[in-house]
């Protein structure tokens, strides 16, 4: 019989500055910039970085099987959810597996565990992979990252863990488009 454990990870709002040589990429748009700034979802898109976690156990290497994530948003524009890990690899799609007039929660299950070494932290990225208009995407939504979930095997003991962040994550806004620029499109002194 095997015993449940839970220890707490915890979210990151600040910058984390790290230089991958290659970086995964999803519909031709790479991780880049993992600062995470309050901003627009644009809808048919890839977002920004919404939110980072780190996972760290004391005991005993852990080996990630699967990671929840639950986003308070009122209505559909999230198609899915992009998990990454600190060397900015793509890990995998979560997708919907339950939702409430508030809440929508992702689920991803690793096909293959991800080991997080005992007693160093790790670090992951999230953002989101947007309906389209045209899909059911609606704008003008608010959406937040909420309680992020690991489940996992301890490498040594095989011990069950679940690792919860509670942390608050910024706003975002869902739009059908974002402003990129602006020019002059006279003459130079128009």
């Amino acid at each position: 019989s095997s015993s449940r454990s839970s220890s707490s990870i915890s979210s990151s709002r600040s910058s984390s500055s790290s230089s991958a040589s290659s970086v995964s990429s999803v519909a031709g748009q790479d991780i880049g910039d993992t600062t995470i700034r309050s901003q627009f979802l644009v809808l048919g898109d890839v977002s920004p970085v919404l939110g980072a976690f780190k996972a760290y156990l004391y005991e005993e290497p852990l080996n990630v099987t699967a990671v929840q994530i639950n986003v308070s948003i009122q209505g559909p524009a999230i198609d899915s959810l992009l998990i990454y890990d600190k060397n900015k690899t793509l890990l995998g799609r979560a997708v919907q597996t339950a939702s409430t007039s508030t809440t929508r929660t992702f689920r991803l299950e690793l096909p293959s565990e991800l080991q997080v070494a005992q007693r160093e932290e790790h670090r992951f990225y999230i953002r989101a992979s947007m309906m389209p208009k045209t899909g059911g995407g609606e704008s003008g939504l608010v959406a937040r990252l909420g309680t992020v979930t690991l489940e996992g095997n301890g490498e040594w003991s095989n011990r069950r863990y679940t690792q919860s962040s509670n942390e608050t994550y910024v706003d975002f806004q869902t739009a059908r488009g974002a402003i990129t620029e602006v020019t002059n499109a006279g003459l130079a002194q128009d």
